[in-house]
């Protein structure tokens, strides 16, 4: 009996809320016992015009009993002016419901972020953020109490949830839209700029000065990597063409016996040295020797000699685990896609004064245009031309002949930057390239473990010194 006297009073001082704010009572449950907690919240009268009160919270979808439920299970938070809330709930999953004018819901405190609802309410889920311009409330409901509700009045909320959920989604998609417009925007001006930087330097007078003053690459590279490009050549036939050149073959085992191999014994015969570096290094040495020749002995130079030449192996092993591209033209590539920096360390060098000028060189396009110069294959010219687009732009903007070796390239410089230590963000459009090697799925780290240095370990000791210690860190 008395348990019905209370809940007659509980309606009726219902009602009477509905009017004059909230002033709203919780049952609580302690073992075989009932009480009453009175909770009292002043709810500012100003937020609502006088048509559109606590009824305008449901707009006639809850009945009597449902909101009285509602009461039972809710808190309520009420806010002044711009005053922002954060919907989360660390103890139980929750909706709510956000009533003022005004309302900016953000998934941020970026104001430009907000979804604006002009009132009087809105239904949401957690992790938002809500800010009212007038004095509003924030009511939340466990979802354990929402499910007390009838099935009518649970319809009404996850209707008005998954409303707010379609916004979102069309809001995502919206800015998904722009931003992919924005960045083949993007793409456009950059190799709209990238071509005509190259027509530029082709027709510069001062650039055409630049490459004609830097010696030619000496006749045996061409002569002997034209061979070696050859897939049927001979071991014995490169061996005899070396001897013809007394020059050649010194300068072979000059290499060979220095500290960047450090072998134990000294190589006395160029037989025994092919016999020992094999056809491919062999290729390496004698590219390496002749791009030497056309630049100074200083140590930015044996820097950056080094770095090729590590390079042209990682080029290499990408080509044997992908099995695309002709392993001897990718280790050329390897060896001289840096030749443009030679270039712009030997115009620094020459003109310190201008080192700011000089910097602003593009040393790829500087690369290619000198590559064609020595009367190299054009596909290795137009692959160091190409090798900073996948910086900035999708492969579908390099010419289909040159993909594979820009994009084996362009992966061989992240692998070598990651085994040197150096771990950059992942660029923008690595998926694409790494799909067009049909490695989708796997990470540079992957690339590197599974299936670089298992090929590089097997040849490690004709390896530089400084690449060896590299390897030997990771085997």
């Amino acid at each position: 009996m008395q348990a019905d006297l209370r809940q007659t009073l509980f309606h009726k001082l219902t009602r009477i809320s509905r009017s004059y704010g909230f002033d709203l009572f919780r049952r609580v449950g302690y073992k075989q016992s009932i009480r009453w907690q009175t909770i009292r919240i002043k709810m500012p009268m100003e937020s609502f015009t006088s048509d559109q009160k606590l009824d305008a919270f449901f707009g006639g979808h809850l009945d009597e009993q449902d909101i009285v439920k509602l009461y039972q299970s809710a808190s309520i938070q009420v806010l002044s002016d711009n005053q922002q809330a954060i919907l989360k709930s660390d103890k139980f999953p929750a909706v709510y419901i956000v009533a003022g004018r005004n309302i900016q819901v953000m998934k941020s405190d970026r104001p430009a972020d907000a979804f604006h609802f002009e009132g009087p309410s809105v239904i949401l889920p957690a992790g938002f953020r809500v800010q009212v311009s007038s004095p509003g409330t924030v009511i939340q409901l466990p979802l354990i109490g929402l499910e007390t509700l009838s099935e009518k009045s649970r319809r009404f909320f996850w209707e008005k949830i998954h409303q707010f959920s379609a916004q979102v989604i069309e809001k995502c998609l919206n800015e998904c839209e722009t931003i992919s417009g924005q960045n083949i925007r993007l793409q456009d001006v950059l190799l709209d700029r990238q071509i005509r930087h190259y027509s530029d330097y082709e027709r510069q007078e001062f650039v055409q000065d630049i490459l004609g003053k830097i010696p030619r690459l000496p006749a045996f590279v061409y002569d002997l990597t034209e061979k070696l490009l050859d897939d049927g050549v001979s071991h014995t036939e490169i061996v005899s063409r070396v001897q013809q050149d007394p020059s050649m073959a010194a300068n072979i085992l000059k290499v060979v016996n220095s500290p960047l191999y450090g072998f134990s014994q000294k190589i006395q015969d160029i037989n025994q040295a092919v016999m020992l570096l094999g056809l491919n290094e062999l290729h390496n040495i004698l590219v390496a020797i002749g791009f030497r020749m056309t630049m100074p002995d200083l140590p930015q130079f044996m820097e950056l000699y080094a770095h090729s030449t590590a390079i042209s192996r990682i080029v290499l092993a990408i080509a044997l685990e992908t099995r695309t591209g002709h392993p001897a033209q990718l280790r050329t590539i390897g060896l001289l896609h840096d030749v443009g920096q030679s270039v712009v360390l030997l115009l620094k060098k020459q003109n310190s004064r201008l080192t700011m000028l000089i910097d602003s060189l593009d040393s790829a396009q500087l690369g290619g245009l000198l590559l064609s110069k020595w009367k190299l294959p054009p596909v290795i010219c137009d692959t160091v031309r190409f090798q900073f687009y996948p910086d900035f732009s999708t492969p579908e903007n390099i010419p289909p002949d040159l993909r594979q070796n820009v994009a084996i390239l362009y992966l061989a410089h992240l692998c070598y930057e990651n085994m040197m230590g150096k771990k950059n963000p992942a660029p923008v459009f690595l998926p694409a390239y790494k799909a067009l090697l049909n490695l989708p799925k796997m990470s540079l780290d992957e690339l590197i473990e599974k299936g670089i240095v298992p090929k590089l370990k097997k040849e490690m000791h004709i390896f530089p010194a400084f690449f060896r210690k590299v390897l030997e860190k990771r085997v």
